[in-house]
């Protein structure tokens, strides 16, 4: 109690007067944890016109491939169970990484309602890892289907 006591009183800048307010001034600021930047992630930043009728598919894989090699700069200690389906390339993208870094927001418009990365189409990505820090990504296309002639795919130049 002493050396709560002591922590409260020591991170004032300003000497308190009355100990009941001060404590209920830093239990305020605690319960009240500072609002998130206004700033979009940059994930987000680079997903800007993801699925436009501007550009490709090709473009929107390029697109993810960006933010995830940029993810992959930052985040040293990712191996391939953290992107190994697209479940788990978009829960690292979010945050669940070793370093809890977000990288995309789990709003961005690439997720579906159960959080998997989208095509243009509404369909989940496929994600196959090729060795460490880099991965395949395929859209089955605009019919859907997987594995046939309209599947577009990009994979890491790595």
């Amino acid at each position: 109690l002493h050396l709560i006591g002591l922590v409260i009183f020591t991170a004032s800048p300003q000497r308190a007067t009355d100990p009941v307010e001060s404590v209920t001034r830093v239990i305020k600021q605690v319960e009240s944890p500072p609002s998130p930047p206004a700033d979009p992630r940059s994930g987000d930043r680079l997903l800007a016109g993801y699925g436009s009728t501007n550009t490709t598919v090709r473009d929107d894989l390029r697109q993810i491939h960006r933010v995830f090699e940029n993810a992959l700069v930052l985040v040293k200690r990712a191996d391939t169970r953290y992107y190994a389906t697209n479940e788990d390339l978009a829960d690292f993208l979010r945050g669940n990484n070793p370093d809890r870094m977000v990288f995309v927001s789990p709003t961005n418009s690439i997720f579906g309602a159960d959080g998997r990365i989208l095509d243009r189409w509404g369909q989940p990505l496929r994600v196959h890892p090729l060795k460490q820090g880099a991965v395949e990504l395929r859209s089955a296309g605009r019919d859907g289907i997987a594995w046939n002639a309209d599947d577009v795919m990009v994979d890491s130049p790595r």
